[in-house]
C-alpha cells in the first residue's frame, strides 16, 4: 500500500463528519441499539485485488477506503475501543456482492476460529445495472 493511505491526517469524511460518525456510533450504544446498520458509499473490507490488476505492487483498492487507511483504522478502533457490537456496513460500488468479516488488521491477525473474530461485517452489493465482473446470467 502507498505511504499516503496511512496518513493519519486523511479522512475519506472530513474530520466534522467523521468525529460525527463516532459521536452516532457510541450513542446508538447509549440507546440500547441492538444492531447499527450503517450505509457506506464504498467497499471498507480489505479486497486483494490482485485477480483484477495482475499486479503485487498495488494488492488493495485505494479507490476505496484502501486508500484512507488510517481512517478506516479509527473507525474500527471506535467500535472496537467502545465495545460496539453489531455492526453491519451496507456498501456499493464494487460492482460485485461479497459478504467480509470487518477485522482491524493493524490490531489483530484474521482468524475465523477466534471469538472476537471482527468488529462487524459488510455486505457490498453490485449496481442495479451492473453485471458484475463476470458475465450476465441468463
Amino acid at each position: 500500500m502507498y505511504d499516503i493511505c496511512k496518513d493519519v491526517s486523511r479522512s475519506l469524511m472530513g474530520s466534522q463528519h467523521e468525529n460525527w460518525f463516532y459521536r452516532q456510533l457510541i450513542w446508538s450504544q447509549d440507546r440500547e441499539a441492538t444492531w447499527r446498520v450503517i450505509g457506506n458509499q464504498i467497499v471498507i473490507s480489505r479486497l486483494n485485488t490482485t485477480s483484477w490488476s495482475g499486479s503485487f505492487e498495488n494488492l488493495y483498492n485505494e479507490g476505496q477506503w484502501g486508500g484512507h487507511q488510517a481512517n478506516c483504522n479509527r473507525t474500527f478502533e471506535t467500535m472496537s475501543a467502545c465495545g460496539l457490537e453489531n455492526n453491519i456496513m451496507l456498501s456499493d460500488d464494487s460492482h460485485a456482492n461479497s459478504v467480509s468479516d470487518l477485522v482491524w488488521l493493524e490490531e489483530h491477525e484474521y482468524d475465523p476460529a477466534a471469538e472476537w473474530v471482527a468488529v462487524g461485517v459488510e455486505f457490498p452489493g453490485t449496481a442495479v445495472s451492473s453485471t458484475g465482473f463476470g458475465e450476465a446470467v441468463t
